[in-house]
């Protein structure tokens, strides 16, 4: 067996080293609606190394209080935060052929995982004692994040976006 392919069958590996709440904002809606419709969304970023053995995410996250239908009202933005999380990565050379890299979906699974979960329960915290403690965002399909190959000469950073 090839050294490629014995990497490859080993899987890349992590380690979370960091995770650092950048920005963190709530605002009460003014005036408050009656019965307000809330809007949830996350974006995540990625930013990977293979030769130098890190991997960042960044998660954002927006709420936004919007007036009902019997209402008149914009959206008003709630809650916005950036949390951003560095792992320590290995064996990711062996998924770049040329400088196409291709994540192991179990791999990239793992680690939105970690970050999606990890700010949900940061949010919930630091939301305790406003008016929209207890509120738990919702869950999201992790392969709504999954990002394609991508060649790393022309990108140092791959974004995808999801939002409810």
């Amino acid at each position: 067996m090839s050294e490629q392919v014995e990497a490859q069958a080993a899987g890349p590996g992590y380690l979370l080293q960091q995770i650092e709440v950048i920005e963190y904002g709530y605002h009460d809606l003014d005036p408050p609606p009656a019965n307000p419709k809330i809007q949830f969304g996350f974006n995540v970023s990625m930013k990977f190394n293979a030769a130098k053995d890190f991997t960042f995410m960044l998660c954002s996250v927006f709420v936004k209080g919007v007036a009902t239908e019997e209402e008149i009202g914009t959206p008003q933005d709630v809650l916005s935060a950036h949390i951003r999380f560095q792992f320590h990565t290995v064996n990711l050379e062996p998924f770049v052929e040329g400088k196409i890299f291709t994540p192991p979906t179990d791999f990239m699974r793992s680690l939105i995982n970690i970050s999606l979960g990890t700010s949900r329960g940061i949010l919930y915290s630091k939301n305790f004692g406003t008016k929209i403690g207890g509120v738990i965002l919702p869950s999201f399909p992790t392969d709504k994040f999954l990002p394609p190959p991508f060649n790393m000469a022309n990108l140092e950073e791959v974004a995808i976006t999801a939002a409810v």
